[in-house]
């Protein structure tokens, strides 16, 4: 380490320690505002806390959608996060992580604030990303706040970060970093709204006195109609750019059916994807993007969902197998927690455990009539829109963030 990266991280220890000591300052001064204003705040209302930018498919899905639904329903809802454009997101978390970091929990004090007007807090995944320092004093000033402040999760996140992890620096002492935050989350909260009945017994082996709601990550495509054509046949994934890998094991499998077979394969992410053999059939890169990704999904007709079998995974609560088959599209997921109750049968999709049945499946679909494929899409469609719309979910969820 450099002199220069030594000073620089000694200045981001001081900012943040002083950070912190005026955090628990200004707290004091806010809860005596507190006090003042907790009969005014302004009924039926929701505040969702947001940590991604207004382009990201959580932002949208998770929260955005549902507080435009509070909306119509007569009620005040707004979504507030750390950074709304894309570009300034990006830029900060790439380059200058620290800056972010301390930003971030001035952010989030200024959200607190916010809150003190509406009756009802739903935190989404955690309340300061990228930051495990303070010990989740941030969160614990927030419930003081709002008793019935809401966790919502559709990620095993603590799986996903590893924890529990040993703080072995020194700074990350003095900073009281947490290298168990999300799992000790799951104690410091006690309402929660989670993406599937894996995340929800997850849940309760760690707070048994949780109350918690199952909502899963719903669609809004209701609008359109389930017929398609399959001719071609145009196999297609979607994700982000760190899990393009998993179709990695597929590649073969259709390099094996593409001597007597016509298809091609949709990779929707942020990076073009390279597969590691050379593909003997046509594969797009397509960019996602949330303005165009119904009509990026549109363009395919079978849908694939890959996953190594993993505790990070079993958090997964199926979203691309809810998106495929809410446009009528025959999916294919791996028999992993929650897609056998988004696939509950051979009416509905393929479900698969390993390669052998991928390959079954793939050449099920190869040689699958358009009208057996039209009638699976249909059920598919048909089972999405009873359990999986916003629509479906949305008395469930008002009923939930509103009670005492």
């Amino acid at each position: 380490m450099t002199i220069l990266q030594k000073l620089s991280t000694v200045f981001f220890v001081l900012i943040f320690l002083l950070s912190f000591v005026l955090t628990i300052t200004i707290v004091k001064f806010l809860l005596v505002i507190y006090s003042i204003f907790s009969q005014k705040k302004i009924k039926n209302s929701v505040l969702f806390l947001e940590n991604f930018p207004k382009e990201n498919a959580g932002y949208y899905y998770r929260s955005k959608v549902w507080a435009d639904f509070f909306k119509n329903d007569g009620c005040k809802a707004k979504v507030l996060t750390l950074f709304r454009d894309k570009k300034k997101w990006e830029v900060a978390t790439s380059k200058g992580l620290k800056k972010f970091i301390v930003f971030s929990l001035w952010i989030r004090i200024y959200h607190l604030f916010v809150s003190l007007k509406y009756e009802r807090v739903i935190v989404r995944r955690e309340l300061l990303f990228y930051n495990e320092y303070g010990n989740l004093f941030l969160e614990k000033i927030l419930i003081r706040i709002h008793p019935n402040c809401i966790l919502d999760f559709d990620d095993d996140i603590g799986a996903s970060k590893k924890e529990p992890r040993k703080i072995d620096n020194i700074i990350g002492k003095i900073l009281m970093e947490n290298g168990n935050k999300f799992n000790q989350s799951l104690i410091t909260y006690k309402r929660f709204i989670v993406g599937s009945e894996y995340l929800k017994e997850l849940l309760l082996s760690t707070n048994k006195a949780a109350d918690i709601l199952v909502v899963p990550t719903c669609v809004d495509f209701s609008e359109l109609s389930p017929h398609r054509q399959f001719s071609p046949i145009v196999f297609g994934w979607t994700g982000i750019t760190t899990n393009m890998s998993l179709l990695d094991a597929l590649i073969p499998i259709f390099n094996k059916y593409s001597k007597d077979f016509s298809f091609s394969l949709n990779v929707i992410s942020g990076q073009p994807y390279l597969p590691p053999i050379d593909p003997s059939f046509v594969i797009h890169s397509i960019p996602w993007s949330l303005e165009n990704d119904q009509n990026n999904l549109s363009q395919i007709n079978i849908g694939l969902m890959p996953l190594e079998n993993s505790m990070m995974t079993k958090g997964k609560c199926g979203f691309k197998l809810i998106q495929y088959m809410s446009l009528g599209i025959p999916s294919i997921g791996q028999n992993i927690t929650v897609n056998a109750q988004i696939i509950p049968s051979n009416e509905h999709g393929w479900l698969v455990n390993d390669l052998k049945d991928w390959d079954k499946a793939i050449f099920d679909v190869l040689n699958s009539t358009p009208k057996t494929l039209q009638e699976i899409g249909t059920n598919a469609f048909l089972h999405i829109q009873k359990e999986y719309t916003f629509e479906a979910n949305y008395e469930r969820m008002k009923s939930f963030v509103f009670r005492n």
